[in-house]
């Protein structure tokens, strides 16, 4: 499906306590496109940030009137939700979406227009040395290890994007429950990677904790793959085998000695248990995969 476009791009920046780096990161952007001379919009959708971040982005919107649209969203849905919200206002031909924090240049967006130019892909990443704590950075290779093992092997990504406004329609449509953005994009052949430079943090400190990335791992194991469902399986094949066994000795065990094996009963009861507490956690796993994903809802708008 093609695109009708007023722009030729739309930047998406996701802002959770933003309140000291968006400002600038506004100004940089409009300046780059400015000296490129495309048409561009940017759309900050403020997902509940608890500082003053909404304040800022309504003086931005003021001051730069027809580029900037502002979206406070009703509660904090996470940056692949809110980056999802985005992409259902975007009028550009190309999206691109980049951190709040500044520590992506915003003059590096330059280096994934050119490189999409260069190379027509569909999906630019824009990649850079991963710094940061070490149980972070170990849980991004433990994550990055296991999507490559279920697409392809040399699979890379980040939140710095340019991706064409046509796989946009085909992103949106998805059905899954816990919404993850590079999921659609790996299913994409067209992709294409651009070396970045990332600087360190000025102010404030990472949205990603390892909680945070753990639930978001063990989201996209559920909805994602069938790894879970696999592993709950081969347990519950366990219990039954274990338990018919048990089963068999307690009645070959009374045969011959013409006595019961209380331990044995004990046993197939905690098994059974098992078994039971099994099919509840399948089932459960299985209602959440079946959930469509909601979109954010906006309670403030600038446009």
């Amino acid at each position: 499906m093609k695109v009708t476009s007023n722009y030729d791009y739309t930047v998406i920046v996701p802002v959770f306590n933003g309140e000291n780096s968006i400002y600038s990161l506004v100004d940089r952007i409009s300046r780059l496109f400015y000296s490129l001379k495309y048409k561009f919009e940017i759309i900050l959708i403020d997902d509940h940030s608890s500082d003053n971040s909404w304040a800022t982005i309504k003086k931005i919107y003021e001051e730069n009137p027809g580029i900037v649209k502002a979206f406070k969203l009703t509660k904090n849905y996470g940056q692949h939700a809110s980056t999802l919200f985005g992409f259902t206002l975007a009028a550009g031909r190309f999206v691109i979406t980049i951190d709040d924090d500044l520590q992506i240049p915003p003059e590096e967006i330059g280096k994934l227009i050119l490189k999409q130019i260069e190379t027509q892909a569909n999906i630019v990443y824009g990649l850079y040395e991963e710094k940061g704590r070490f149980l972070i950075k170990f849980g991004k290779v433990i994550l990055i290890k296991l999507v490559a093992f279920f697409y392809y092997k040399d699979i890379k990504w980040s939140s710095f994007r340019l991706i064409d406004g046509n796989v946009i329609f085909d992103i949106l449509n998805h059905q899954k429950h816990v919404p993850l953005v590079d999921e659609f994009i790996f299913r994409n052949i067209m992709l294409s990677f651009q070396h970045v430079i990332r600087v360190e943090r000025d102010s404030g400190k990472s949205g990603y904790s390892l909680r945070k990335l753990i639930r978001i791992t063990f989201g996209w194991l559920v909805n994602y793959t069938i790894i879970i469902q696999v592993i709950l399986n081969v347990f519950f094949v366990f219990f039954c085998i274990a338990s018919v066994l048990l089963v068999c000795v307690i009645l070959m065990n009374t045969y011959l000695k013409n006595e019961m094996n209380y331990y044995f009963i004990f046993l197939i009861i905690i098994f059974v248990s098992q078994m039971g507490f099994l099919l509840i956690i399948k089932y459960y796993l299985k209602m959440i995969s079946k959930k469509k994903f909601k979109f954010p809802i906006a309670i403030e708008i600038c446009k």
